[in-house]
């Protein structure tokens, strides 16, 4: 009889989590995370550069400017020194998440004359791509699903 209930168990598929489960767990992947980020903006005395915040797709991480450090020059997407040491210290905590990475480039107010055949959309991608290149030099493994430009503002977005 014995043999026969663990056949049968062997046979049983594993019951699937609850959903208190599941969540209680992602908060502890999420709260695991931003302590990591957190750990890493201290070291490069960064604070003032990104905030951390939970939303229902995960943890919107916002890098910006402030006044003694800017991401990019002004009409620029070469990342400055500062942010790109920033974000390859920062690429290795990414690859712990099974979330997608979206990043979100954004410009600032330059303007660019029409016959130069490029402007603040061209801007936003750029600086996107460069956000990413730098993630992926510093070891970010996971697929970046989705980059995305949008209209001017002082900020790149990692999502």
């Amino acid at each position: 009889m014995a043999d026969a209930e663990r056949e049968l168990d062997a046979q049983t598929p594993p019951q699937p989590e609850a959903l208190e489960t599941v969540l209680s767990r992602s908060d502890q992947e999420l709260n695991e995370l931003s302590e990591a980020i957190a750990r890493i903006t201290a070291e490069l005395n960064a604070q003032g550069n990104l905030s951390l915040e939970k939303v229902p797709q995960g943890l919107r991480i916002l890098l910006q400017d402030d006044e003694d450090r800017m991401m990019f020059p002004r009409g620029s997407a070469k990342i400055t020194p500062f942010f790109t040491r920033l974000l390859s210290e920062l690429a290795p905590v990414f690859n712990r998440i099974d979330n997608q990475v979206i990043i979100n480039g954004h410009t600032d107010s330059a303007t660019y004359p029409e016959s130069a055949g490029y402007n603040n959309w061209n801007l936003s991608g750029d600086r996107a791509l460069a956000a990413r290149s730098v993630l992926e030099k510093g070891g970010l493994e996971i697929q970046l699903s989705l980059i995305h430009i949008s209209e001017p503002t002082r900020r790149v977005v990692i999502s």
